[in-house]
């Protein structure tokens, strides 16, 4: 008979024993599950005592469900890993009070070698010539206006400074019970090296962090501030995918690897890159690494869910299509195999994403997320 598999891990096999219908085991890739069920297109020879319990005989529900188990599960489990966040920490939000002041690079071109960064334009460590030192901000600031407006949080002041490269920007702070105006241009961002910034290249950079308050929920708003956090980052995570994969997305992308422009925004992590990541969030602690891997949960729900083979969200689209296609006396039945080539070259783009990818990760690896 066909056997169905299940294994923890991907790649070859290292052990594995059959228990009825199923072979479990280890495979040597460890991250991860693999699970095979017999039938799942008619590419697959099944033995004919079991095509009627393959997985393309079954009704379109049962298909579906199959499809989308994965997926679910991961989303379960980000759910799972942002509400023991919400209940324990709290969601940190972060504050008008500056707690910070960026030791950023300022990239200066060397006449000899070049103007672009690949061509030898030299790092002038140079903290003090940041817009902000220029202008005197202090840690400790708290901001109460910017151009004579009260913004209401910090991504108001943040906006401020990042629409309005190369022009003066007014902001009054209160320092020791005063109030002081500085006066502060903005530069634009790609003028520095800030290791930490997955803004546009061309946005405004002050060179201020804020500081962050935990906001607690009660246990009857916990459950609705977990799905809020789930659904914001599942948005973002929908976004990150159609801003790398857009035409700017894969130029930008490019780049990267070039070393002619970075934009840490228009770039993958690869395994490599998440320790790097994960190591980070590990150093500043619990609730970052739960944030992080609530993320990659995210991500992966996402990823798998997208409508190409092998990945499940292609076997969706293919139930889906059947389903559209059959009539009421008479199954439709997909040709898996017209997919092939398209399939091939999702794989293709897979391989070649997964060895630039780590090439950035370990060239130019993403430093200073978790202060």
């Amino acid at each position: 008979n066909s056997a169905a598999e299940f294994f923890v891990g991907f790649g070859p096999r290292i052990w594995s024993f059959r228990r009825g219908e199923v072979e479990y085991g280890i495979k040597a890739i460890p991250a991860g599950g693999y699970v095979k069920i017999i039938g799942m297109s008619n590419l697959e020879e099944v033995d004919p005592a079991d095509e009627s319990r393959s997985y393309r005989q079954q009704t379109f529900l049962r298909r579906f469900t199959v499809a989308v188990a994965g997926s679910v599960m991961h989303f379960v489990m980000a759910f799972i890993l942002v509400f023991v966040v919400v209940a324990m920490y709290g969601i940190p939000e972060p504050s008008l009070t500056i707690s910070e002041l960026s030791k950023a690079e300022k990239l200066h071109p060397d006449p000899v070698a070049g103007t672009t960064k690949n061509a030898g334009m030299h790092w002038l460590r140079s903290a003090t010539e940041t817009p902000a030192r220029k202008a005197g901000f202090r840690v400790g600031d708290r901001i109460v206006a910017v151009d004579g407006k009260t913004p209401p949080n910090w991504q108001a002041v943040y906006n401020s400074f990042a629409t309005h490269p190369g022009k003066v920007v007014s902001v009054d702070v209160r320092r020791h019970g005063a109030i002081l105006q500085l006066k502060v241009v903005p530069a634009q961002r790609s003028a520095y090296d800030v290791s930490d910034s997955f803004a546009d290249g061309e946005s405004g950079f002050v060179g201020v962090s804020s500081g962050s308050v935990a906001h607690r929920f009660s246990w009857s708003a916990m459950p609705g501030e977990s799905a809020r956090q789930l659904w914001s980052g599942t948005a973002a995570t929908f976004t990150g995918f159609g801003k790398l994969f857009s035409p700017s997305g894969l130029k930008k992308y490019a780049d990267n690897l070039s070393g002619s422009k970075i934009d840490n925004n228009y770039r993958p992590s690869s395994v490599v890159g998440i320790t790097e990541i994960g190591s980070q969030a590990a150093r500043t602690g619990v609730p970052e690494v739960l944030s992080l891997l609530a993320i990659l949960n995210i991500a992966l729900g996402v990823f798998n869910m997208l409508p190409m083979l092998p990945l499940d969200g292609g076997h969706v689209a293919i139930a889906v299509y059947e389903r559209v296609r059959s009539r009421r006396n008479q199954r439709h039945f997909a040709d898996a195999g017209k997919l092939l080539p398209f399939a091939y070259g999702v794989i293709g783009v897979f391989v070649l994403l997964t060895v630039s990818s780590v090439y950035l990760d370990v060239v130019r690896p993403i430093t200073g997320i978790y202060k």
